[in-house]
């Protein structure tokens, strides 16, 4: 059992229990490298406060929730580690969770049920618009994300815009001159009116005077292996397009695989542009052109906004947008 105290870690700092208590709650003033000494002593001794105690006499936790939509993707694991960096120098803990669907009228729960007192939450892409039911004893929150419509006027937002990205991407496919450029998409949500690199998309064939074409996977778990039938079965049965664009970089590297098996090539028989930039984008045969996402500015910006928000509830509400870009590589 942990027997570590706040006299244990004071007696080793050299500094008083008040001050490594102001330290450890985010409290009062104390100086950086005090208070990084303070923190480093506390998880090498195993600290843990009593968190019940604690929220008591603060009236915080010290917790911290992310909430991710449901499906896992690449996407997702990328923004926690980069949310997990931040959070693990803090005095906050991280609590990772989903998103889930009620049972009985299958509306989306944001922050599911049963999490405890929160003192944030970080928001993932939010596919509706937050409720104060949804925040209720979960203190503050910031969304993230290239879902925008679904955060409040009010809230703290990190907004990516994919659109300029996206219309260059569609530009370097047209470069090509396509007879059939068509859009893979993982997610029914991109086939939305509105949705970027779809809307980017239809502009691009309409003005090259073609018909969309649309190749939608079927839902599963495994959205590379859904995606690699998706296109490997269209095109035993249809016109081969030569040019894709794809919801995002799992979607794309289905659709890589997918290329192979049909003894093709990219890109001379089917060009292939992804969106994120995940971190294996690169290492793929061949490497991945893509839309970039600015993981790391998202992220960074989400906690530092957070944080001034918990610090100073009455902080004016920011949205900032972000920029994508575009990648080029060899697959396109």
């Amino acid at each position: 059992m942990n027997s570590a105290t706040l006299r244990d870690i004071a007696a080793t700092v050299g500094v008083s229990e008040r001050l490594v208590a102001y330290a450890l709650s985010g409290k009062g003033r104390v100086g950086a490298q005090t208070r990084q000494r303070i923190l480093d002593e506390a998880q090498r001794l195993g600290y843990r406060a009593n968190r019940a105690a604690r929220a008591l006499v603060t009236g915080r936790s010290n917790l911290l929730a992310l909430c991710l939509p449901p499906t896992g993707t690449a996407y997702c694991d990328r923004i926690t580690r980069l949310v997990e960096e931040n959070a693990r120098p803090s005095v906050y803990d991280l609590v990772v969770t989903r998103m889930t669907s009620h049972p009985e009228t299958g509306e989306t729960i944001i922050v599911p049920p049963g999490l405890g007192q929160m003192d944030g939450v970080l928001i993932v892409e939010p596919p509706r618009m937050l409720t104060d039911d949804d925040l209720a004893g979960h203190g503050h929150s910031v969304v993230m994300g290239v879902w925008p419509g679904a955060a409040p006027l009010g809230s703290d937002v990190v907004r990516v815009n994919l659109l300029p990205a996206a219309r260059k991407a569609m530009e370097l496919l047209r470069e090509r001159k396509p007879s059939r450029l068509a859009y893979l998409g993982g997610i029914s949500t991109v086939f939305e009116p509105g949705e970027t690199r779809f809307s980017a998309y239809l502009d691009g064939v309409r003005e090259m005077g073609q018909l969309p074409i649309l190749i939608q996977p079927e839902r599963a778990p495994d959205l590379i292996a859904a995606s690699d039938t998706a296109l490997f079965d269209y095109v035993r049965r249809n016109p081969r397009p030569d040019a894709l664009l794809c919801s995002n970089d799992e979607v794309a590297t289905g659709a890589l695989r997918a290329i192979r098996r049909l003894g093709l090539h990219a890109p001379t028989d089917i060009a292939v542009i992804g969106c994120d930039d995940i971190e294996f984008a690169r290492d793929l045969n061949p490497p991945l052109s893509t839309i970039a996402q600015p993981f790391e500015k998202m992220v960074a910006m989400a906690w530092e906004f957070l944080m001034q928000r918990i610090d100073d509830p009455r902080h004016e509400p920011r949205q900032v947008e972000l920029d994508a870009h575009l990648v080029k590589r060899e697959s396109a």
